[in-house]
Order: structure tokens, then C-alpha cells, then sequence
């Protein structure tokens, strides 16, 4: 049988091209791969740098690192993600720190194009919800971040408003119903646990300024009493010395009477009977 030497040219063609196809997409995915194990372990070298103190402040010294360590939370990996976390939770606890990681955050914020600053982290609470490891190291991080010492309570209220308005403690509410992970759960008691009462705080707020004021006019009134009592004080040691020198006057005639009176009496005495 007579066979199109066109037709045999196109399957060759379309058998190579398939071929080819397949071997671009392995080689893609091998790439894809490749690129993630190499992020993974970039991170690890960092966390390795960072368990020692020199280490640690060269890597503090150059913010882009904290920087792209926080951009590697858009990777796919849990584990990656969770060495991340641990890495930052580090970073918050030692000098300078959180106000490096704060900063590293602002840059995501600008470099993945978040609605809002740490949107990415909250929801991580709705894509991530059967990864109990990776969510236990996330609101580990979030409760440091938030409830650090090293910050004033103003900037603690305020980042805590931050993933309020994000709607953190009521995706945590249900976790808390739903999780059966008993770090996880500890986690989320630590965040509503130190939660600040912001309307408590008003309530202390005013009591404090009315004790303030109430004190004020107290010790106002005490310097008052305090001048008048010192003003008296002052009539009394005058009142005082004056009798002091009328006793005095009263004591001198009645030595000068005693001294007539025995003169008077020598006299007497010594005056012959008519």
C-alpha cells in the first residue's frame, strides 16, 4: 500500500512536539521544584547563622534579610512556613528585633500588594485550617508580636486593633470550639488572655484622673491649712512672749515688794517701844 509520505512527516512532527512538550513541562516542574528546595534551604543557612550571636547581628545589620524571610511566607511549604515563623518569633525576642520584623511586615504590605498590613497571616486561619503545626506556629508568633514587653501598651492596643479589624479572635473562636490540638489551643488562650480591655483602660483612665484631681485639691487644701496653722503658730509664739515678759515684770515687782516688805519689817523691829 502507497503511504503519504506528508502524512507519515506530520505524526513524526506531532510525536516529537508532544515529546518535546513533555519534556518542557518536567523540566519545568523539576525547576519549580528545584527553586522551592532552594528557598527551604536558604532558610535553614539563616537559621543556622542566626543561632549564633554574630551571626544574628549581621543578618540584623542588613533588613532586606528580614525582609525576604517574610516574603517566604508565600511559599506553598508548610515546613518552610513554619521555619519562618520560628525564625521571626526569635527575632522579636531578642534587642531591636521587633521593631525589624514590624518594619519587614510594612514592606510586605507594599510588596504583595495586602489590603491591609498582616491580612496574609490572618488568613492563613481560613486556607490553613487542618495544618494544626503550622497554625500553632503562626498565632505563637502573632501573640509575640503583640503582646511583646519590649513595646508601650499604646502600640500594643494598637497592633491588637489591627488584627481585630482583620476579624483574628473570631476565627480563633472557632478554632478554639473545633481544634483538637492542645498546643494550638494553648495558643489561642494566650492571645485572649492578654487581650487589653481598651474600654477598661479608659474606665482606669478617668478613675486615675479623678483620684489625680482629687488629690490636687486635697494637698491644696492641706497648704492652706498649713499656712493658717503656721500664721497661728506665729500669734501663739507672740501671745507666748508676751507673757513671758509680763511674767517677767510681775516676777521682778514681786521681788521688789518682797525686799520693801523685809526692809520694812528690819525697820520695825528695830525701832525702841515708846
Amino acid at each position: 500500500a502507497f503511504e503519504d509520505p506528508n502524512l507519515n512527516l506530520t505524526k513524526t512532527l506531532h510525536r516529537n512536539t508532544h515529546k518535546q512538550y513533555k519534556n518542557v513541562e518536567k523540566a519545568r516542574r523539576y525547576k519549580s521544584l528545584e527553586d522551592k528546595n532552594v528557598i527551604h534551604y536558604c532558610i535553614m543557612c539563616m537559621r543556622a547563622l542566626m543561632n549564633h550571636k554574630q551571626g544574628y547581628c549581621r543578618i540584623m545589620e542588613q533588613p532586606s534579610c528580614v525582609e525576604n524571610l517574610t516574603l517566604c511566607l508565600r511559599h506553598k511549604n508548610n515546613r518552610t512556613r513554619v521555619m519562618v515563623f520560628e525564625l521571626l518569633t526569635a527575632s522579636c525576642l531578642l534587642d531591636g528585633g521587633h521593631d525589624i520584623v514590624i518594619a519587614a511586615f510594612d514592606n510586605f504590605l507594599l510588596a504583595t500588594n495586602e489590603g491591609r498590613r498582616f491580612q496574609t497571616l490572618v488568613g492563613f486561619f481560613n486556607v490553613e485550617a487542618d495544618c494544626m503545626e503550622f497554625l500553632t506556629s503562626c498565632l505563637q508568633f502573632i501573640n509575640l508580636l503583640v503582646n511583646s514587653v519590649a513595646i508601650p501598651q499604646n502600640y500594643r492596643v494598637a497592633l491588637q486593633r489591627e488584627f481585630m479589624l482583620l476579624g483574628l479572635e473570631s476565627r480563633l473562636e472557632t478554632l478554639r470550639n473545633t481544634t483538637e490540638s492542645s498546643e494550638l489551643r494553648e495558643q489561642v488562650d494566650a492571645y485572649t488572655d492578654n487581650l487589653i480591655d481598651v474600654a477598661m483602660l479608659l474606665k482606669e483612665v478617668a478613675a486615675k484622673e479623678e483620684i489625680q484631681r482629687s488629690a490636687a485639691e486635697t494637698e491644696e487644701k492641706l497648704s492652706r491649712l498649713r499656712e493658717e496653722m503656721e500664721g497661728k503658730d506665729n500669734q501663739h509664739l507672740k501671745v507666748l512672749a508676751d507673757l513671758h515678759r509680763e511674767l517677767k515684770a510681775a516676777e521682778e515687782k514681786i521681788s521688789d515688794l518682797k525686799e520693801k516688805t523685809q526692809y520694812l519689817e528690819t525697820l520695825s523691829k528695830s525701832k525702841p517701844p515708846s
